[in-house]
C-alpha cells in the first residue's frame, strides 16, 4: 500500500483550546488492508491511498471522521476497474460504501 504525499493518516484538532486527536477508524485500517490485498491479487498494483482526512470534500463527509479514504484509479486497465469494484464490495460487505468517482474510487464506513 503506497501514500500519495500529503495524504493525512491522523490529525490533532483543536476544540475548545484542547486537543483532540483524531485517527483512522479501525474498520478503515481493516478496509485499506482488505482493499489493497484484493488489488494486489486481481491486478497485480498495490493501491495508492489519494485522501483520508485531507482534501476538500462535501460538508457531512465521512473523511472528516476518519471513517472514508480514496484510492487512485490510473494505476489500473478500463477493463479491471469494474472487477475489483465487485470484489471490494463483496468482501467490505454492506456496511461499506464503494464509490467509482471521475478520478478515484471512494470507499466509506457507515455504521448503519
Amino acid at each position: 500500500m503506497k501514500f500519495k504525499d500529503g495524504v493525512y493518516i491522523q490529525i490533532v484538532q483543536i476544540s475548545s483550546d484542547l486537543p483532540l486527536n483524531k485517527e483512522i477508524s479501525p474498520e478503515i485500517q481493516k478496509a485499506l488492508r482488505k482493499v489493497d490485498e484484493i488489488s494486489r491479487r486481481l491486478s497485480g498494483h498495490e493501491i495508492t491511498v489519494t485522501s483520508i482526512f485531507d482534501g476538500t470534500h462535501s460538508l457531512n463527509s465521512l473523511h472528516y471522521s476518519g471513517n472514508a479514504f480514496d484510492i487512485r484509479i490510473w494505476d489500473y486497465t478500463k477493463t479491471s476497474i469494474p472487477i475489483l469494484l465487485s470484489n471490494f464490495r463483496s468482501s467490505l460487505g454492506p456496511n461499506f460504501d464503494v464509490i467509482l468517482e471521475s478520478n478515484h474510487i471512494h470507499i466509506e464506513y457507515q455504521n448503519n
